[in-house]
């Protein structure tokens, strides 16, 4: 766990640079800064006394060194790109600036939530779902399209 800690006070630097050099209001730019901080409240948490709350808190950790190592290499990790975009800033912008939002346990489990956030998250999930059933539709009114052009080929 020593070493992903000491990876992790290595690479929130390099990718908090990476993210602020973005234009200030791109979806990627948010997603790396809220990874950002939200790497921070990991580095800054009591690992705990029980062994399985030293291995959740490593593994927390290794999520972290993950996306930010994805954030840094890829630019926009899994950022949505669709209309759900402008929902999901709103979610990012939210969070790491609510005390509620950020609380954890004593194990370092996040337990915070507030009604904003709920709020926000909904909002999310029914954007994405519009999204994906959009998507769905036109995926379907494609292939309607491209099997009556064959048919029409053979006719």
């Amino acid at each position: 766990m020593f070493r992903l800690h000491a990876l992790l006070v290595v690479i929130v630097p390099e990718v908090e640079l990476a993210a602020l050099a973005l234009p200030e209001d791109s979806v990627p730019r948010a997603c790396a800064l809220h990874c950002v901080g939200d790497a921070r409240t990991r580095i800054s948490m009591d690992p705990g006394r029980t062994p399985a709350a030293r291995i959740a808190q490593a593994r927390r950790l290794a999520r972290s060194v993950h996306v930010l190592c994805d954030h840094y290499e890829n630019g926009d990790h899994q950022c949505p790109k669709g209309p759900e975009r402008a929902a999901y800033v709103r979610l990012l912008t939210h969070c790491p600036g609510c005390r509620d939002c950020r609380a954890v346990n004593e194990a370092g489990e996040a337990v915070g939530m507030c009604d904003t956030r709920g709020r926000l998250y909904e909002e999310y999930r029914r954007a994405r779902r519009a999204a994906v059933a959009s998507r769905e539709q036109s995926g379907a009114t494609s292939e309607a399209s491209r099997r009556t052009s064959v048919h029409n080929l053979w006719t």
